[in-house]
């Protein structure tokens, strides 16, 4: 029987206006599959987007959220799960006044590596509230993990090819 691997605490850290901590490594798994927590405010979308080499399942642990895949609309509560297949344009809004929080994997593994180089570390502020250490950086191109932004899910994409996705 083969023991199951676990890894340390990971801290939290800013990417793109909310935090993400990565729960299970790549370097963990033999980088088949990384698990990450994202924890997002009341209206967060990241740009939509198109991954090339990797699948995401998303797990909605607290709030309301809204997953926009391809050309369907999913709209989950916690306990729900999404699934984005590598090739196919998503993101996501959060709808909840209170946030909203994630559990993501990504197949294969690596892609956390990305978050984490382009986040910001996270520091304990007064009275036990968190704040930056410094901007969101932007030190790796999005070209480095094969990602496609295409816009805005509310907004025209950027993509030069016409897409007929319009989520509202």
């Amino acid at each position: 029987m083969q023991r199951a691997r676990t890894c340390a605490r990971r801290e939290p850290f800013w990417f793109l206006g909310g935090q993400a901590r990565i729960l299970l490594p790549g370097a963990a798994t033999g980088n088949a599959l990384a698990l990450m927590e994202f924890a997002d405010p009341a209206g967060h979308a990241p740009p939509h987007h198109v991954r090339q080499n990797e699948e995401e399942v998303w797990f909605v642990l607290d709030g309301e959220v809204t997953f926009f895949v391809g050309d369907r609309r999913h709209d989950l509560v916690p306990g729900q799960v999404a699934y984005g297949p590598r090739g196919v344009p998503h993101s996501y809004l959060i709808h909840s006044p209170e946030g909203a929080r994630l559990a993501v994997a990504f197949t294969p593994a690596r892609l956390e590596e990305y978050f984490k180089a382009n986040g910001t570390p996270v520091a304990e502020g007064p009275q036990g509230h968190r704040a930056a250490t410094g901007p969101v950086s932007e030190t790796r191109p999005a070209a480095c993990v094969l990602l496609l932004m295409i816009g805005h899910p509310a907004g025209k994409t950027t993509n030069p090819r016409p897409w007929p996705f319009n989520p509202l």
